[in-house]
């Protein structure tokens, strides 16, 4: 054992179809190398739950390591900054990609590698940006949250409500493609407000995406210039658009490729102000989040994080 002080704590997305993969292929390498506990999740919400618990002794754990998809990092990473939100460099963030999506790992080219994790890990943490996500709550109360990918208003808030409960036979590509068309058809574009300190917009939209990684809902690309240690959060804006530019412009975004029509705008941001005269639902990483009004800001190199 190689630890130097280095003691992990892993919640593992307990639901997960490749669990099996994480206690077959990675644990025992990754235990071999550092001391390690595994916590598993037992129902919804319960990862945010179990980041809090992994930080109440702060100094039992140097890092805490999300087992899961884009979900899973995201509630993890919610659960230890709302018991730290003034120490968020006490720990070392870092995803084992057993989702569906796992956008932010690819981003970050992660892959579900035990003896790259233990080289990352060796390596030390980076200074990763993060979003600021201020929104209302059922009630209308303003509720601080935190997303480390995508925050997304209009159809993904719609495309996360359709993939609740879904078993996800099909695979990744075709159980988001289900899911995106017929949020497509059911979903109509909300009239939004949204004003950076360099730019403002208020129209109707389909889509609206504040980026910190380069893609979400599977590979769909959203931030083709984003860095996530830039300070800069990458801004998609989709207007609408007729059924057929759609599913090409989602072909082009599926391929990596920045999408040259109309109704497509790339922005970037440092901070945001966006409302709606409408109800209008806010989602990131695949977890519904709230509602407008939002006020949305990166917050730069705020974690460390285990990435290439």
């Amino acid at each position: 054992m190689i630890s130097d002080g280095i003691r992990i704590a892993v919640i593992l997305n307990g639901i997960s179809r490749r669990k099996s993969l994480y206690y077959n292929s990675i644990h025992p390498v990754l235990s071999g190398a550092f001391p390690v506990n595994v916590f598993e999740t037992q129902h919804a919400e319960h990862a945010r739950h179990l980041g809090k618990e992994v930080v109440r002794d702060k100094d039992k754990y140097s890092h805490v390591i999300a087992a899961g998809g884009d979900g899973t990092l995201h509630q993890v990473l919610n659960g230890v900054l709302s018991a730290t939100p003034a120490e968020p460099h006490m720990l070392t963030f870092g995803v084992v990609p057993l989702g569906t999506g796992n956008d932010f790992a690819r981003t970050c080219g992660i892959t579900a590698s035990g003896s790259e994790l233990v080289k990352t890990i060796q390596s030390g943490g980076k200074p990763t940006d993060i979003g600021s996500l201020i929104c209302a709550d059922d009630l209308g109360v303003p509720q601080q949250k935190y997303f480390v990918n995508v925050a997304s208003l209009g159809m993904g808030p719609e495309v996360v409500k359709r993939l609740v409960g879904d078993k996800r036979l099909l695979g990744p590509d075709l159980t988001y493609l289900k899911a995106i068309l017929a949020a497509f058809i059911s979903h109509r574009s909300l009239q939004i407000h949204i004003k950076s300190t360099d730019w403002e917009f208020n129209e109707l939209f389909r889509v609206i995406a504040m980026a910190n990684g380069r893609t979400f809902g599977h590979r769909i690309t959203v931030g083709p210039d984003a860095m996530v240690d830039d300070g800069i959060l990458s801004v998609f804006l989709a207007r609408d658009m007729p059924w057929w530019k759609f599913i090409y412009s989602l072909q082009l975004a599926k391929m990596g490729r920045r999408i040259k029509q109309e109704c497509v705008q790339y922005r970037t941001a440092k901070s945001l102000v966006i409302t709606s005269p409408t109800p209008a639902a806010v989602e990131a990483e695949g977890e519904w989040q709230g509602w407008l009004p939002a006020e949305i800001q990166v917050l730069p190199g705020a974690i460390r994080f285990l990435r290439q």
